[in-house]
C-alpha cells in the first residue's frame, strides 16, 4: 500500500529543528546550574569546617600547654594564625559542678561574622606550695 499525501526525501527531515535544539540547551543548562551549585555549597562546608577544626586545635593547644603549667605561663600573645585565618583565644580557672576547670574560648573572624567555640577540661590540681 502506498502512503497517500506528501512524501518526504530521505534528506528532508535530517538534523534538529530550532525547538529541539532550544529545549536540549534549556536542560543542559538547568543540569550545570544544579551541578555548580552543588559543587559551591560543598566547597563553602568545607572551608567552614577547616576554620573549625583549625579553632579546636588552638583551643586543644592551649589547654594542654594550661594543663602542663599554670595559666599564667601561656604566651602573652594570644593569637595564633593557621591557614590564613587568625584564631583569639584565653584561657580561664573556673570553678564548675565537676571541680576546677580549664576553660578556653577561641574566636576568630568568618565572613564578617564573629565565631566562637568553647572547650573545656578538668584542670589537674594546683599546687598549693606546701614543702618542707
Amino acid at each position: 500500500m502506498m502512503p497517500t499525501g506528501r512524501t518526504l526525501s530521505p534528506h528532508a527531515r535530517a538534523g534538529f529543528s530550532l525547538l529541539e535544539v532550544l529545549v536540549a540547551a534549556v536542560i543542559l543548562g538547568g543540569a550545570l546550574v544544579v551541578i555548580l551549585g552543588s559543587i559551591s555549597g560543598s566547597l563553602l562546608a568545607e572551608g567552614r569546617a577547616a576554620r573549625l577544626e583549625g579553632a579546636y586545635t588552638v583551643a586543644d593547644d592551649a589547654l594542654n600547654r594550661a594543663a602542663a603549667g599554670a595559666v599564667g605561663a601561656l604566651p602573652a600573645d594570644r593569637r595564633r594564625d593557621l591557614g590564613g585565618v587568625t584564631y583569639q583565644w584565653r584561657v580561664e580557672r573556673v570553678t564548675g559542678a565537676d571541680g576546677e576547670m580549664l576553660r578556653c574560648v577561641v574566636t576568630w573572624r568568618q565572613r564578617n561574622r564573629r565565631r566562637r567555640i568553647t572547650l573545656q577540661r578538668l584542670a589537674p590540681p594546683q599546687d598549693e606550695g606546701v614543702g618542707p
